[in-house]
This record gives C-alpha cells, sequence and structure tokens, in this order.
C-alpha cells in the first residue's frame, strides 16, 4: 500500500463501540481483526463511545478525550456528550486523516459527519461507509417509518453524495443498491475474522434423543430469540437451550422469559447473560447445535467462531451462510417454513454420535477455510482506491475479481 520510507495513510475510523466492549456484536470484532491484519500498512485511529452498549458508565480508567494507543491502532473515547458533530469533524482535522471509514448507516456518529460533510467540513477527505447489514430488507423492516424517511431526507439532500459504500458480500451489495440510488456499485470486502479454532478439537458426544443448543447474539427482535424459543417449546426429547448475549431490548427480553415460562419439562432454557469475546470459543465448544432464527446478518460473527467450535448451525436463509446442509454442517431455513425448522430441530435431537462428529469436524473445517482467505487484500484494495485516487480504476477492476472469487 505504501513503500517503507513512506509515512503509512491514515485512516479515521468511526464505530460506535469498541474495545474493550463486547456487547455490541459483529462490527467491532471485524474492525478490530482488519486492524490486526493491516496495521502495519496504515495507521488507523478509532473514535468511539467511553462504554459499552448498554451501559451508562464509561470503561475503568478510561482515558477519554485523548488519543490512547491500543494494539495497532490509536483509540480516541468519548463521551455520549462529547459526541457532537464539531468534536468528530475535529478528530480527523487534528490527525491529518487521509480518510474516513463510517461503520453503520444509522448510527449518529456517522449522521452527524456525513451532516458535516455536506454543510463542507471534511473538504477533500474521500469517506468509505460500512452499513453493516442495516439496509437489509430484515433490518429495514424493523423501525420502517423512521428509516424510510431517513433514506428520503438523505437522497433528498445528497448526504451520500460521493461517498464509497463497502459490502460484505456480493449479497449485501445488492441490498444496499436496493435500498439506495448510488452512482457506482458499494465495493466488496469480506469482514475480517479472528478466532480459535482450536475449540473445535473438543471432543463431545452426542446421545441419540437429547441435544445441547446454543444462542450466542444480541437479545434484540431482529435476532428472532422468541422463533428458537417457540420452536424448542414443541421439540420432543431431551434438550436444553442456553442464551448467551447482553440484554438491548428489555421489552423483548421480557415477551422471551413468558414463553421460557410455558416450557415443558423436556426442555430447559438457562440464560447465561454477556460473555466477553475471549470466552466465545470455549464455551461454544460445549454444545451441538448453534440456533439463531435471525431476521437478518450481513456477517454473523458469532455464526463463524460456532462453526469454529465445531457447532453446526440451524438458522435462516437471510445470511451470507447458505447451502449448509448441503454442506453437512446445519441448516438454512425460511423464516416462514416452520415444518422445514421444525423438521431441522427434531433431526438435531435425533442424530447419533457418530453423525454428530462428522458434521462438527466439517463445520470446523468450513470455518478455517474462511479464516484463511486473504481478507486483508481486499480491504487493502478497498482503501487504495479512496486514499489513492490514481488506483482506483485498477482497484476496482481487481475488486470486482475478487468479489467474483468470493462467490
Amino acid at each position: 500500500m505504501t513503500s517503507a520510507a513512506a509515512r503509512r495513510p491514515r485512516l479515521a475510523v468511526f464505530v460506535e463501540y469498541y474495545l474493550p466492549g463486547f456487547r455490541a456484536g459483529g462490527p467491532m470484532r471485524s474492525i478490530s481483526a482488519l486492524i490486526d491484519q493491516l496495521g502495519d500498512e496504515v495507521e488507523f485511529f478509532v473514535v468511539t463511545r467511553d462504554r459499552d452498549e448498554g451501559s451508562g458508565a464509561p470503561y475503568a480508567g478510561c482515558r477519554r478525550g485523548e488519543w490512547v494507543s491500543v494494539g495497532k491502532a490509536n483509540i480516541l473515547y468519548l463521551s455520549p456528550a462529547d459526541l457532537t458533530a464539531r468534536r468528530l469533524v475535529a478528530a480527523v482535522r487534528e490527525i491529518k486523516a487521509d480518510g474516513v471509514y463510517l461503520n453503520s448507516f444509522f448510527a449518529p456518529m456517522t449522521v452527524r459527519l456525513l451532516a458535516a460533510r455536506r454543510l463542507g467540513a471534511l473538504k477533500g477527505v474521500p469517506v468509505v461507509l460500512a452499513p453493516r447489514g442495516e439496509l437489509t430488507p430484515g433490518a429495514l423492516r424493523l423501525k420502517a417509518f423512521k428509516k424510510q424517511c431517513y433514506l428520503r431526507l438523505a437522497a433528498w439532500t445528497g448526504l451520500h453524495a460521493g461517498v464509497v459504500f463497502h459490502a460484505s458480500t456480493e449479497r449485501e451489495r445488492n441490498e444496499i443498491a436496493s435500498a439506495i440510488r448510488l452512482p457506482a456499485a458499494p465495493r466488496i470486502a469480506r469482514n475480517a475474522v479472528a478466532f480459535s479454532a482450536a475449540a473445535g478439537a473438543r471432543v463431545r458426544s452426542k446421545t441419540p434423543g437429547s441435544a445441547r443448543f446454543v444462542f450466542l447474539s444480541r437479545i434484540a427482535r431482529k435476532k428472532n430469540l422468541h422463533v428458537g424459543l417457540e420452536l424448542l417449546r414443541r421439540t420432543e426429547g431431551s434438550v436444553t437451550f442456553d442464551i448467551f448475549g447482553p440484554v438491548i431490548e428489555p421489552a423483548y427480553w421480557r415477551e422471551c422469559l413468558r414463553i421460557v415460562d410455558q416450557m415443558p419439562p423436556n426442555v430447559v432454557v438457562t440464560y447465561r447473560g454477556a460473555i466477553a469475546h475471549d470466552d466465545v470459543a470455549a464455551t461454544l465448544a460445549g454444545f451441538h447445535f448453534f440456533l439463531l432464527p435471525t431476521a437478518s446478518e450481513n456477517f454473523g460473527h458469532a455464526m463463524v467462531e460456532a462453526l469454529a467450535a465445531g457447532c453446526p448451525l440451524v438458522t435462516s436463509d437471510q445470511t451470507p451462510w447458505t447451502s449448509l446442509q448441503r454442506s453437512g454442517i446445519g441448516w438454512d431455513l425460511p423464516l416462514d417454513d416452520e415444518r422445514a425448522w421444525r423438521e431441522a430441530l427434531d433431526a438435531c435431537v435425533a442424530m447419533d454420535d457418530a453423525a454428530f462428529r462428522e458434521a462438527s469436524h466439517k463445520a470446523s473445517q468450513f470455518a478455517r477455510q474462511i479464516g484463511a482467505a486473504d481478507i486483508a487484500a481486499e480491504h487493502r484494495l478497498l482503501f487504495d482506491s479512496i486514499l489513492d485516487p490514481a488506483l482506483a480504476d485498477g482497484a476496482a477492476r481487481a475488486n470486482q475479481r475478487a468479489a467474483a472469487a468470493a462467490r
């Protein structure tokens, strides 16, 4: 990307939540893994909140309002009161950023920075925006009126004029193009991943007639935990279902608890709370199947981590991970096909030890293939195209080749 003698390009990364937090899910994991992979070539300056999602207090010992070196990046932690357009623009200027990387379409930091840019701030600073799955049909159906109003206002004001959109998959690129009008197609760079596949080697026995299911995600309506609970409520056999994740929507969680109260004796549901990312691999390795009937995912870090831990997936067809049954690593099912879901769960419970071991092995092998992909090269092309305009045409052509290879 740059010669050893030249100054490394500086990228200002805006993400609502970042390390040491763990409640916000995928975007922060993608950014952290990307920085690990490209941090020797690009100077990353991450601007984020001083607290985890859903927390009313800052991180212990957090040095707010100043750049702090964390791993291969510099981090600026800001209090909610400091997340003004003026302060965000100032952060870009004080580091003399060569580019801006926004990680969310609807988040306050993204909206404020783009509004300031539309009013003349950040002149000459290219911007990349990663919607992170927020423009999928399933996501747009949640709080639909508010989101549609914003989309219309953004189109009317030209809020995204000149912004380069980043999609994680070909599917997400099409979803972005369907949601908003863009002069150029979004560029594809698959999400960076960082996980320990060693947990997948853990031996778990599987007895026909019983199964251990796990849900690990943010507890919000989009994730459809209630769908999984309703399905398991009617499942025969000895079933346990452990739920991990932060409660993002308390009213929705109360709905789920009402379903839990109706569970028959053969289904035992336990809420385990949120867990730190470092504990995810070892935790998932203790279960048979990962159940996530999500409304939409643009990537699904927890799903990849489950595969790495040897847990086949039982999920919707609204994720990038499709043809799971053909690959022998799970099921991806239409949300409106209740019969297919019941058959899949019954198959999980009925599965014997030999069949489970084979599926578990295939799952961990599949995850290793994902981890072996040269994701850094795809992001290198993405950032080269904005940090060095002379490379834009060549990067676009190479990005098309990388996208074709990813399909």
